[in-house]
């Protein structure tokens, strides 16, 4: 049976898109092993571990040190924002999937007002993060509520996140088959039995996928932060003031290692959720 040109054409411009969307990951994974004398352009001047042993801060023989164009110290210590960065995406991860479930929950049956508060919930979506942190930055200021990544930070996040986890949710409700949970109470299951051992498993692919989805956003979240963050940088914070000084080969490696980190999470989270449908 030969392919229709309809086929092809889909087929064709999925790869193109695979090309554009992959393309800039794999030149910063190949100039990551630029030599310590090299740029962070082509033509490499040669391959090595340089850039990858200073992010890591393995040591360096005094020739590397002598070679590298480094950007200095000030700068130097990547591990503290990243560590901020990753605390701040598990806090946001685990209050924005548990605020969207049980606002998901609370819509399977409709109820008064329900339409005004579930476009509520889109505002964080739509309201640019500029007005949202500039907002919440002078009314903390107001307030007297000093600014820090794990506290005003993290309220920022969460109005970016939690609208996401909600939609999902209400996504994985919406194919719920509520005749499961019928048959429970019948069979005189309480309603926390009930939710125990029949909704939570099944639902449970939907509140993984929303906890990925909280992670990935906040551990990237640029503009909220900046507002928000206070005087500890994040991870992307530090990144935008490594490349007013100056860019070498180590953003690259630091790159290529937060795009391996987040596909270790995908891959992990996918695998779950194919041996989870299997059980059920």
């Amino acid at each position: 049976m030969k392919p229709k040109i309809s086929d092809i054409f889909i087929g064709s411009w999925a790869c193109i898109f695979i090309i554009i969307l992959y393309t800039p990951f794999f030149i910063m994974l190949i100039l990551s092993f630029q030599s310590p004398e090299g740029t962070p352009t082509f033509p490499m001047k040669g391959i090595s571990l340089f850039w990858y042993k200073k992010l890591f801060g393995i040591s360096l023989s005094l020739k590397e040190i002598a070679q590298a164009a480094d950007e200095g110290t000030a700068l130097g210590n990547y591990w503290g924002p990243m560590l901020r960065s990753i605390g701040l995406g598990i806090m946001t991860m685990c209050f924005s999937t548990v605020m969207g479930a049980l606002s998901a929950l609370a819509f399977r049956k409709p109820f008064k007002a329900s339409g005004f508060i579930f476009y509520l919930f889109l505002l964080g979506i739509i309201t640019p993060g500029v007005s949202v942190g500039l907002g919440l930055a002078m009314f903390f200021q107001k307030m007297g509520i000093d600014h820090n990544w794990y506290s005003t930070g993290l309220i920022g996040h969460l109005i970016w996140t939690t609208p996401f986890t909600f939609l999902i949710m209400l996504m994985t409700f919406s194919r719920f088959d509520t005749t499961v949970e019928e048959a429970a109470s019948v069979l005189g299951a309480s309603p926390w039995t009930t939710f125990r051992t029949v909704t939570f498993p099944i639902i449970l692919p939907g509140i993984a996928v929303s906890a990925l989805f909280g992670f990935t956003l906040s551990f990237d979240e640029f503009i909220r932060t900046i507002f928000l963050g206070g005087s500890e940088n994040t991870l992307p914070l530090l990144l935008l003031a490594s490349l007013t000084v100056r860019v070498t080969p180590r953003l690259y490696a630091l790159g290529t290692v937060t795009t391996i980190f987040s596909i270790i999470i995908v891959i992990s989270s996918l695998v779950f959720l194919t041996r989870r449908q299997k059980e059920i």
